[in-house]
């Protein structure tokens, strides 16, 4: 994703309980969300009570697991996601599967310098 304030993501959500003992250290929350962490960014730390904004907002939070990513998908997305689809896909068996995959395919050269797929054959 590209913004004005440049790539990658702009926004996180988790549970408290995932980040609880991270406190408020921009540096420890990237570690464990998997973000890159950038000594000279400015970080703000919003907690929102999902459960209370939802009804205000009209946003749905969604914790996520497997389960609950299927079951949004299969809810707010159903052409695109149907429920025959995310039951083979969201799974710990097809993310390894998945994940060798494109490995595989970043060994083969598929992907260019900023992980855009090549338009050439690979050979």
């Amino acid at each position: 994703m590209t913004g004005k304030s440049g790539t990658g993501a702009k926004y996180w959500s988790t549970s408290f309980d995932q980040l609880e003992d991270a406190d408020t250290d921009p540096r420890l929350i990237s570690q464990k969300l998997g973000l890159t962490y950038d000594p000279n960014a400015n970080y703000s730390l919003v907690i929102v009570n999902s459960q209370a904004a939802a009804p205000l907002t009209g946003v749905k939070s969604v914790s996520a697991t497997f389960e609950n990513v299927s079951e949004f998908a299969n809810t707010e997305l159903p052409d695109d996601f149907p429920k025959s689809f995310t039951d083979k896909v969201m799974t710990p068996e097809f993310q390894s599967e998945y994940s060798s995959q494109y490995k595989a395919a970043q060994d083969a050269g598929a992907f260019d310098k900023n992980g855009q797929q090549r338009t050439s054959k690979i050979t």
